[in-house]
């Protein structure tokens, strides 16, 4: 049941304001919609490219055309040698108060010609005290570190342990288990108030951080420890714990202090900077004396790296995925936003190689992408919108057959043209008579007849049996086919049933259709 990835807190919330059982209803059509479309996109991209390649050529879940296109892509761009672009610029250190402060032109120089001018200006104020003036001054709590959710784990797991995605799930899943630490499976890195207190009692320097309402978080949290005492852990598990332990006291460590702002002009130029005191100093806005201590000159460039590392793509990944979706508070991170189970299934599968950290696509992946590339099935910005309207589901905002009927609409079109392309598969003119516009010359593939105007099809194989070249001239020319022995049901059984073309001109059993005929 989908409803089992949910955290117990989260069943809990929905059922306390169920409004007689609603809230789970659209939580669970939510999930059941989003199974139902994983389950038509593995069912016909895979068996679409077993036409070409043999089966399990390319076993796909719904994300990984699209993410495996973000890979290539980035992969590619990567690759690109862009010309070096130099910039330049300057710095003033000096002080103001037997304070140390670090000041820089608000502009920067593409000629080092330039930045030289302004360097030997002011090198001649060296040593000087000049006027300058305090514009801001901020209290200021830096939190160096967020909590870990789901995402961040994954990717700081492949950079500091090299485990992969479905290694640094197993081992946190055991953690959680064992009550070592709160859900692993979070899309969120605050904590609700109501932790407050316990979290203030093991970490007293955690009295400033910003707990949340409970209301902005439902059903789970970010990944914090337990206060139980880690015991009998495997080598995978204990790493796993000791980086949530380490991250999570890293993020109630905070440092308190004052920020300055400072704003000079000094020989016609502009120069801005900011300096940290103590939490305890005094400082007001106005007219102070800077000393000027040291003058340097730096150039900086732009610089493409060299290898795409398996962190740097997940983070992306994950940036684009679930970061400022329409995602109900209810609904937490389930399969379809899970991005590194999206690079593990690549990687098992040999769509992407993997070594020391850098991944790259392979020529299978290749293969693939000349196939789909092309096709809306590798547009992560329609995969996005797509996850983003099943979750609306859970706020009732739209009924559910017209999403799911929508979603059909789009796939099959899609598939159609990959089983349909005439250089992988051969073809020729049936002659039969389209039933959808009234054209002539239906065209027969190995696993469609297919009208190239309107895009009307017919499968050849449908529930487990092969239709006959009688079967398809009777669908054709009357629209329904004489009993059929050979189908088989969800529980492998073989049934009698005749075919029809329904009004939606798809092919289905007339019993599902018979209010067509009626």
């Amino acid at each position: 049941m989908w409803l089992t990835t949910l955290s117990n807190r989260a069943i809990t919330y929905a059922y306390r304001n169920r409004e007689s059982g609603r809230n789970i209803t659209r939580i669970a059509r939510s999930g059941f919609v989003h199974h139902g479309m994983n389950f038509l996109f593995r069912a016909n991209v895979e068996q679409a490219f077993a036409q070409m390649y043999g089966k399990q050529s390319f076993p796909m879940e719904r994300m990984d055309i699209a993410a495996l296109w973000l890979l290539c892509n980035s992969y590619d761009n990567m690759k690109v040698k862009l010309p070096k672009k130099t910039r330049y610029g300057v710095g003033l250190s000096g002080k103001w108060g037997g304070k140390d402060a670090q000041l820089v032109p608000t502009e920067i120089w593409c000629k080092e010609s330039d930045a030289q001018k302004v360097y030997e200006k002011l090198m001649k104020m060296n040593g000087k005290t000049v006027m300058a003036e305090v514009v801001e001054v901020n209290p200021k709590v830096e939190w160096r570190h967020e909590l870990l959710n789901m995402a961040t784990l994954q990717e700081v797991a492949i950079d500091e342990l090299g485990f992969l995605p479905a290694r640094t799930m197993a081992a946190a899943d055991i953690l959680f288990e064992k009550g070592l630490i709160s859900s692993p499976r979070s899309s969120v890195t605050s904590l609700p108030y109501h932790l407050k207190r316990h979290v203030e009692r093991r970490f007293p320097e955690a009295k400033a951080f910003p707990f949340c309402p409970e209301e902005q978080i439902p059903y789970c949290h970010g990944i914090i420890t337990t206060e139980r005492t880690p015991l009998f852990l495997s080598d995978d598990e204990q790493r796993v714990y000791e980086l949530i332990n380490i991250r999570t006291e890293m993020a109630f460590d905070s440092a308190r202090c004052i920020e300055v702002g400072i704003a000079a002009n000094i020989e016609g130029v502009g120069l801005f900077g900011t300096a940290e005191l103590p939490d305890d100093a005094e400082c007001v806005t106005g007219n102070i004396e800077f000393t000027i201590s040291g003058v340097s000159i730096y150039s900086f460039s732009e610089h493409s790296p060299e290898t795409l590392t398996a962190a740097t793509f997940l983070h992306d990944l994950n940036e684009l995925v679930n970061t400022g979706g329409d995602t109900p508070l209810l609904l937490p991170v389930s399969s379809y936003r899970d991005c590194g189970a999206c690079l593990q299934r690549l990687i098992d599968n040999g769509f992407v190689k993997y070594l020391l950290g850098d991944i790259e696509p392979t020529e299978k992946a290749r293969v693939l992408l000349s196939h789909a590339g092309h096709l809306e099935l590798a547009d992560i910005g329609k995969f996005i919108s797509q996850i983003d309207e099943v979750d609306a589901l859970a706020e009732n905002r739209k009924p559910t057959k017209p999403v799911m009927r929508e979603y059909e609409s789009w796939i099959h079109p899609l598939i159609l043209s990959l089983i349909t392309d005439k250089k992988s598969f051969a073809s020729k003119i049936s002659g039969y008579t389209c039933p959808k516009c009234g054209n002539h010359g239906l065209t027969a593939f190995p696993a469609t007849i297919a009208c190239e105007c309107c895009g009307f099809s017919i499968p050849r194989h449908f529930h487990g049996y092969d239709l006959t070249d009688k079967d398809i001239e009777q669908l054709v020319r009357y629209k329904y086919t004489s009993p059929i022995y050979g189908f088989i049901d969800r529980k492998g059984r073989k049934f009698c049933e005749s075919l029809v073309i329904d009004n939606r001109f798809g092919v289905t059993f007339s019993a599902k259709a018979a209010k067509i005929y009626s």
